[in-house]
């Protein structure tokens, strides 16, 4: 675990169990932390000892995330964390062999997605410090790759192209696992926290690709070749990891209408 991170831990542990010495008793009237039915959202925090920093969450595939939550109860919540990345790399290149000219033109495609649902209990704590645990699921996918790379010869006969086209699988991921984590609020309704997740997760990886290779040269007659593969990686076990770090929450509700 990065020092920085292990030290702001330990920093916000002293302040939760000083502040649980100094006030066993349950929230006070005049300071909120959160309400029934409020939301929530959280982000990361970084950068705590030199240059505060806040980001969005990473999911299982390391792209970002967001977190919310929902209080359905004084002490019960909702939540889910979810990701979408969808890209597309293009790529250009051109040089020369001997007098002849050379470029390549290269796609590079993808979707990744993510969520993780779970449920929370919160205990008393105190007037500033919100211990919870919870459950919840980790379901995650990489999406297959789409790759197309095209190479263009050109010289003073004509032009030649060569066309390849990989159509390799993606993999998912899922996992159950179980919540230990905190808020202490440093003022109404924001808090600064960390959380830690204990559980199973299976990962698989690749499977059955395809290459395709289309030929049409300068001269001569075009020529089309298929090759077919697998390529597959399972792994699983349980892991122990602070998947969210040091957190910053805000938890929010829309107004009341007066009756």
């Amino acid at each position: 675990m990065n020092k920085r991170i292990a030290a702001v831990l330990l920093v916000l542990s002293l302040i939760g169990l000083a502040a649980f010495a100094q006030d066993q008793s349950v929230n006070h009237d005049g300071f909120t932390k959160f309400n029934d039915r409020d939301w929530g959202v959280t982000f990361n925090v970084s950068g705590i000892i030199n240059d505060i920093s806040v980001s969005s969450l990473e999911d299982v595939n390391g792209n970002p995330a967001i977190q919310i939550r929902k209080f359905i109860k004084p002490n019960l919540a909702v939540r889910a964390g979810f990701g979408l990345n969808s890209f597309r790399i293009e790529s250009d290149l051109v040089d020369s062999i001997g007098v002849a000219r050379q470029s390549y033109d290269s796609t590079y495609r993808r979707t990744d997605f993510f969520i993780q649902p779970a449920i929370e209990y919160h205990f008393p704590g105190t007037k500033r410090l919100d211990p919870y645990v919870g459950a919840g699921l980790t379901i995650g996918t990489v999406g297959k790759e789409d790759i197309e790379v095209t190479r263009v010869l050109t010289d003073t006969t004509g032009s030649g192209t060569l066309t390849r086209n990989y159509d390799m699988p993606g993999g998912f991921t899922f996992g159950t696992n179980v919540i230990i984590g905190f808020n202490y609020f440093i003022a109404e309704q924001f808090a600064l926290g960390a959380e830690y997740q204990l559980g199973f997760v299976s990962q698989r990886s690749g499977g059955d690709f395809t290459i395709v290779t289309q030929e049409d040269p300068i001269s001569g007659a075009s020529t089309t070749r298929r090759e077919t593969g697998s390529n597959r990686t399972t792994n699983s076990g349980f892991r122990l990891n602070s998947t969210v770090g040091v957190t910053l929450s805000y938890f929010f509700n829309k107004p009341k209408k007066s009756s």
